[in-house]
């Protein structure tokens, strides 16, 4: 997402630099092609996606001291002992940074595979 806003940022200076040597009619043009495109990009393929990853993040439940060791003190994403954890709504623990990992590249628990986006 960031190199995004350094290519938008490079395509504005591109575009302010075409309007001040004045070749008005390739200006909407490039400003259609390098910035609109691209912002619209980042927000519906980048912006939206990320919004519903942090709001599923938020609505997993903070696992108890005693839940995480009712269920299982061992991550099943990276194999190391939990003292924190987030539990989904299939019933499985995981640290919190390995499940948001996993939440960037699927809405699928890493375990069984049910989709989260069904119980969001």
């Amino acid at each position: 997402m960031i190199l995004n806003f350094i290519a938008i940022t490079a395509a504005f200076v591109a575009s302010m630099y075409i309007y001040f040597i004045q070749c008005s009619s390739f200006l909407l043009l490039s400003m259609y092609f390098l910035l609109y495109i691209r912002l619209k990009d980042i927000y519906h393929n980048q912006w939206k996606l990320l919004q519903i990853e942090k709001a599923m993040f938020r609505s997993f439940k903070i696992a108890t001291r005693e839940e995480i060791i009712a269920w299982a003190d061992i991550c099943a994403i990276c194999l190391n002992s939990m003292s924190k954890a987030r539990m989904t709504p299939c019933k499985h623990l995981f640290h919190p940074m390995c499940l948001k990992q996993c939440l960037k590249s699927s809405f699928l628990c890493p375990l069984c595979k049910s989709n989260f986006l069904g119980s969001y």
